[in-house]
């Protein structure tokens, strides 16, 4: 099992000295850690430390992705793969192993729009880091109307000048809070601030607190819909 801890059970070391009435075996277990409190029962564990099945590896599941999406669209599985590679040189912030196979099939099909697209928000945003950008906001890769997305960086940059963001500030927001690449979001993050803060700048308060600009996030762009995880 791929993984898995082998684990050895048996009495304290004082029993074994007097003879234990037990044979002591190795057993395989699903647990990657085996936390105990100090009284030695198990604490409760995350789902992360509970093993995979054997062989079900991060290749695996990639080679799997890879050939769901041969079959639906008609390519070779090596010829997908490579231009998973490219995706990831593009965008090394993009996570192709937890990615809906259905959303990464639309990337690799398109892989010369994603280029345009890629050119054009470093145009518009040259002090971004756009790969962690697109990566928490797929739309900006996957919006059929290319024409919608540009009108709303626009939108954007519009409320940054209005806010008084320079280069540098502009750039830690989307760093931390890269939602805000959304218009309709930003302009509302920035009305909830000069309603909870009057008198303070918009700015200074998103920069310094990015989990308001958490709180006004609504379901229609949320990264979760195209991950597995």
């Amino acid at each position: 099992m791929s993984g898995a801890v082998r684990c050895r059970a048996g009495p304290g070391e004082a029993r074994r000295r007097r003879g234990a009435p037990w044979e002591v075996k190795e057993y395989i277990s699903k647990k990657t850690d085996r936390t105990v409190d100090r009284l030695g029962n198990f604490t409760r564990q995350s789902d992360e430390s509970i093993a995979d099945p054997m062989g079900w590896t991060e290749e695996s599941k990639r080679a799997l992705k890879f050939d769901i999406i041969a079959r639906d669209v008609g390519r070779e599985v090596s010829e997908l793969a490579k231009l998973a590679e490219v995706l990831e040189r593009l965008v090394p912030d993009i996570n192709v192993k937890t990615m809906k196979a259905e959303v990464l099939s639309k990337l690799l099909l398109g892989m010369d729009d994603v280029s345009m697209r890629l050119i054009l928000l470093k145009e518009v945003f040259p002090y971004c880091n756009v790969s962690k950008l697109v990566s928490r906001n797929l739309f900006l890769l996957l919006d059929p109307d290319m024409s919608k997305v540009m009108q709303g960086c626009e939108e954007v940059r519009g409320i940054l000048a209005a806010e008084s963001f320079d280069e540098g500030e502009a750039k830690r927001l989307f760093d931390q809070s890269p939602e805000m690449i959304v218009p309709s979001l930003f302009k509302e993050a920035v009305s909830e601030v000069k309603r909870l803060f009057p008198g303070k700048q918009a700015k200074s308060v998103l920069l310094s607190n990015p989990d308001i600009a958490l709180s006004v996030q609504n379901l229609e762009h949320q990264e979760r819909g195209n991950y597995e995880l």
